[in-house]
């Protein structure tokens, strides 16, 4: 999995794990804190079986938090998920202390 490209002024805050859940499945990859996006790039196995790479610019995003638990086991949802609402969608993905980094999502929006 390489890197996404920044923007020439856009600087890397925070690199995370993290499966983003699309459709009825998990997909594994990265999640990308920058000053300016958020972006998940799928791992190169998902990327090939139809895992999307995924960006939303921060001054987009209306809401950050943890969804509820669901019942699906193949979209991570048996965990509590990061919950990111930007442009209207919103997109949940599955990481590691997952309060911690909606926190770091939260101060990099200026929210």
């Amino acid at each position: 999995m390489s890197k996404p490209a920044l923007r020439p002024d856009e600087h890397e805050i925070e690199t995370y794990r993290a499966n983003r859940s699309q459709g009825s499945r998990a997909v594994g990859g990265h999640l990308l804190l920058t000053d300016q996006r958020l972006l998940f790039s799928p791992h190169r196995f998902d990327s090939a079986t139809g895992g999307d790479n995924w960006e939303c610019d921060l001054a987009s995003i209306t809401g950050v938090g943890l969804a509820a638990r669901g019942r699906n086991p193949f979209d991570g949802s048996l965990r509590r998920r990061l919950k990111v609402e930007c442009g209207g969608a919103t997109d949940y993905f599955v990481v590691s202390k997952a309060e911690s980094i909606a926190s770091a999502i939260r101060t990099a929006a200026g929210r």
